[in-house]
């Protein structure tokens, strides 16, 4: 019996993940639109690689969101969509940052260090 192939994709708003993963899908807007596209996906069987609120509380306010999914099965999975709908409530009762360009670079720059120290751990399980 074949194994089947795992495709992971990276939903993210966050132009340096692009830029470090050109393979991501682009979801321009705030973390709550790419929670909403995390979750749609999520109803068509992906699953969530990691948590969606990677970092600290204080990461909340971070105005970029990048997520990982897996491979879809043939059904939905309960327990990563209620991680998703979690993070979508909490991060809508939370005011983003929009600091100057100089403090929207570090965002960016902790939201794909995150992500790749997470891509890194779950390579290596």
């Amino acid at each position: 019996m074949e194994k089947k192939r795992r495709q992971n994709i990276i939903v993210s708003n966050n132009p340096a993940v692009w830029k470090h993963f050109p393979r991501s899908i682009r979801v321009p807007g705030s973390p709550l639109d790419v929670m909403r596209e995390v979750r749609d996906r999520v109803h068509r069987g992906w699953r969530l690689t990691g948590h969606p609120l990677m970092g600290s509380i204080r990461l909340l306010r971070n105005p970029y969101r990048s997520v990982v999914l897996d491979s879809p099965e043939t059904e939905m999975n309960s327990a990563a969509l209620l991680q998703v709908e979690d993070a979508y409530w909490r991060l809508s009762r939370v005011a983003f940052d929009t600091a100057q360009a100089a403090s929207l670079s570090d965002y960016q720059f902790v939201d794909r260090e995150l992500l790749k120290a997470m891509i890194k751990v779950k390579g290596e399980s």
